[in-house]
């Protein structure tokens, strides 16, 4: 692991993620195959996963990515009150006023401070983390 490697995963634990990886921005073919097979197994709903087509190719939407930088949390170690509802919203990183989107944005602006470049949000998230050998 190079060490700016090593610097970039320490930030994202210091940042309450429980694990990052960084991946290659290349095509996530087994998504690709994933929407061909739903879309000819749910025609109906074909506009969706064509929808969701431009998320396997990342460098078709930001031709300048190299990387992807991959980071996990754990949602079981939260304790959600008895009686709440919609509870992932407790801690939903999209949402401005959690402590997950703070952090997102804290760790976004440490990889700009680097001087990466940034963009959110546009791969298709747990292919990513498989990838990463983040998750399953």
């Amino acid at each position: 692991m190079t060490s700016l490697e090593n610097t970039i995963k320490v930030k994202a634990q210091q940042l309450g993620y429980e694990a990052c990886g960084i991946i290659t921005a290349g095509i996530f073919e087994e998504f690709l195959m994933q929407l061909n097979t739903r879309s000819e197994l749910f025609p109906h709903a074909k506009w969706f996963y064509e929808k969701l087509r431009k998320l396997a190719i990342p460098q078709e939407q930001i031709d300048w990515a190299k990387s992807i930088v991959v980071c996990v949390r754990r949602y079981d170690k939260y304790k959600i009150p008895d009686g709440f509802i919609g509870k992932v919203f407790v801690c939903d990183g999209r949402l401005n006023y959690s402590q997950e989107y703070k952090n997102n944005a804290a760790f976004e602006e440490f990889l700009q401070q680097l001087g990466f470049r940034t963009m959110p949000n546009v791969v298709p998230a747990r292919w990513a983390a498989v990838k990463a050998r983040l998750g399953n």
